[in-house]
This record gives C-alpha cells, structure tokens and sequence, in this order.
C-alpha cells in the first residue's frame, strides 16, 4: 500500500504542479467571472426605469383607413404604442412610399372596407415581430366586429375571446425544467472525462517513451503504478472541478439579482442536490473506468505520435454514449433501449444521470447500474494492470489486435 500512495501522492502532487493545469484553472476561473458578471455589468450601464420613448423618436406608420369606422389607427395606437401612428389619405399613398424609401417613415398600412389589410415596408429582418402583432390585432378587431354585426353584445363577445381555465398537475419530473441542468451536468461529465483521460494516457506514453517506465517497473508493482497513476490524477482533477463549481457557485450568489430572471439561469443552479451527489458517483465511475483503458493503451505506444490512432476504441466508445445519452432522453428516456444502455457500464455514467434528470429512475435500476458499472471498472482494472505489466515490453510499431490478444494471454500466466 505505501507503494500505491506514494505514486497516487506523485501523480496528484504532478497534476497540480504542471504548467497547463494551472494556466486551464486559472483562465477558466477568469472566464467564470466575467461571464458570470456580465449581466451585472450590463445593468450598471442602463437605468433600472425605463424611460418612454419620445413621439419623435417613434417610428411613423401611416395608416389609410377604408372601413365604415374609419378608426383603426386610434384602435392599434394604444396596443402598439411604440410606434407613431397617423392616419393618410389615399390620394397621398404615393408621397407616403417615398417617405418609407427615404426611411422618413416605417410602414403603411392600408386597410379595405371588408377588413382586408396590405401592409408596405422598405425592409423587414428575419426576427420581425411587426408585422404578426399587427395581423393579429387587426384579425381580432374584424371579429368583434363581424359579431356585433350578428348582434353579439359586447359581454358575449368577451365571453367568446376569454380561455377556460387549464390547470396542470404533475405527479412526476418536469423534463423542460430540468433539461439545462441535466445537460449541462452530462457536458460537464463528458469533458472531465474526456480531458482527465487523456491526461493518464499522455503519463503512461511520456514515460514509456522516455525509459521512466522500466525503472518504475523495477521499484513498484505495476497494479500499483496504474491504480496510483488513474486514482491521483483523477482526484486532482475532481479538485480542479470543483474549485470551478465553487467558483461558479459564489459568482451566482453575488450577480444573483442580475441573472436570475435570465432563462435557465436560475435552473442551473437551484437543481436537486441528489442529482449532483450521484454525479459524483457516476463522475468517479467513469473517470476510472475510461482512464484505466486508455491507460492501458497507452502503455502499447511507444511514441507520443501513436496515442491518437490507439485510444480510437475508447474515444468511440465514449463519445456513443454521450449521444445515446443526448437524442436517446429526448425521445424516450424510459424505453428499453435506454434502460439497457444505462446497464452498460461504458455508457452507464452518461445515460442513467440523463435518465434521472428527465424522468423517475427506479431505485433498483439506478443501483443496478451502479453495481454493474463498479463491476465494470473493477474488471478494466484488473486487465489494465495486464497489458500494462507486458506493454512495457513492447517497443516499435503500433501493436495489432492479435499482438495484443497475444499480450493478455500471456499475463495471464506471469
């Protein structure tokens, strides 16, 4: 055991002390800052009231009005009151183009004497929200008016254009509440992984390719070397993510006022703290269960050059359970092939903490998974220790898979 802390104390004390891992926290915590304090910014700049807009800084629509009343530009005026509305004449419409043109005026809009409306701008921007207001008023009031007309009264009319009631009640998880967080969480996991992994695989490349290997070989035990190794370096890395929770964490309480009506915002910070505990748990899982593979594999390279083609299978691997874990939750999350993939311990970690975000787990599958996931980086364990017992051996070219079939039959008799 002294020897397996003494590498985990190295390989932890290594991840904190290198160049890149210093620099990453410290400009992802900057990054966390500012961006957590933007919205505050933003308000130190504009006035908590809001000041009306002047009528000349309105924007003028002429309206030619054909209808009995001859009153909807005093209609629309108080339901679209930042813009300028006068009424025109059709003899002007001419004179009225030129100034939308000129951009002395916005619109026009002519209305028929059966309500048909044809509505003139110079321009309009893909996020137009004129031009449907303004249909859907003008629709409305030519129904009023078609039922008054009918000899509606204006108590049945308002009886007609008044909703029932509907009310929703949920027994269960409310999925659109808890997608950010979930996913955010399944991203969050995905890169730690991800970033983590490589790093245990970069270790064992750099000392085999170096020579460091076959001394370490000589004075430690090799299931020591890889369980300190994947064990330190994923707990610097469970330190580093959570300085930059704290981090995000105290920068919401600070900026809370200003970023607490921002959509998702306050979703992401108010979510259940069982589904971060059992983050955690799948953080930790499948941390160890990738690092131990791509630890092995990376004790198969002899150069630094061959990591990518070798750590392939555990990439693909990886990056299909973030998928099935992203379009498989959206379509279904409690189907079949959903529950059997958050059995498989290579996908596990993603897709049951997907799962739990969006829909009621039962207990039992969650344990099951679990289980069979600590089953799982057990086994990758054991077999890491494997390879990397005979990988150190190997030098030259890339290893074939039936080089490395060859391999574990042979550990299995040293």
């Amino acid at each position: 055991m002294k020897q397996f802390f003494t590498v985990l104390s190295f390989e932890f004390n290594k991840m904190q002390k290198s160049n890149v891992f210093r620099i990453m926290t410290v400009v992802v915590l900057i990054v966390i800052i500012i961006g957590m304090s933007v919205p505050r910014i933003l308000d130190l700049f504009n006035s908590n009231v809001k000041k009306p807009i002047a009528q000349s800084d309105k924007k003028i629509i002429y309206v030619i009005d054909n209808t009995a009343a001859a009153n909807e530009a005093a209609f629309i005026a108080p339901l679209m009151d930042t813009y300028n509305w006068q009424s025109g004449d059709a003899s002007a419409k001419t004179d009225i183009i030129d100034k939308i043109n000129s951009d002395k005026a916005y619109a026009l809009v002519e209305i028929a004497a059966n309500g048909d409306a044809v509505l003139t701008t110079k321009e309009q921007s893909v996020s137009d929200t004129f031009s449907p207001s303004l249909q859907a008023i003008l629709s409305q009031k030519h129904q009023i008016e078609l039922m008054t007309q009918y000899g509606l009264t204006q108590e049945q009319v308002k009886q007609i254009y008044t909703p029932p009631a509907f009310e929703k009640v949920q027994s269960g998880k409310n999925a659109q509440s808890t997608f950010a967080f979930t996913y955010v969480l399944l991203i969050l996991l995905f890169m730690s992984i991800t970033m983590y992994g490589q790093m245990v695989t970069m270790s064992v490349i750099t000392e085999k390719s170096t020579r460091t290997m076959e001394l370490l070989v000589t004075s430690a035990k090799p299931d020591n070397l890889i369980f300190g190794k994947v064990i330190g370096t994923g707990l610097a890395g469970l330190a580093q993510l959570t300085t930059f929770l704290l981090a995000l964490f105290v920068m919401y309480k600070i900026n809370y006022e200003s970023v607490k009506n921002i959509p998702y915002i306050s979703t992401l910070f108010e979510g259940s703290s069982y589904m971060l505990f059992y983050t955690l748990i799948y953080y930790l899982l499948g941390f160890f269960l990738y690092a131990f593979l791509l630890g092995a594999l990376g004790s198969l390279c002899s150069r630094v050059e061959d990591a990518n083609v070798m750590v392939t299978p555990a990439t693909l691997l990886l990056v299909a359970g973030f998928y099935i874990a992203i379009y498989g939750a959206l379509l279904n999350p409690n189907s079949l092939f959903m529950v059997i993939a958050s059995m498989i311990p290579f996908f596990s970690p993603m897709v049951m903490l997907v799962r739990m975000g969006m829909t009621d787990v039962p207990f039992w599958q969650v344990a099951l998974s679990i289980v069979i996931t600590g089953l799982g980086v057990y086994g990758m364990g054991k077999l890491s220790v494997m390879i990397y017992r005979i990988g150190v051996l190997i030098y030259g070219n890339k290893p074939s898979l039936k080089q490395i079939l060859k391999t574990l039959r042979q550990a299995k008799t040293l």
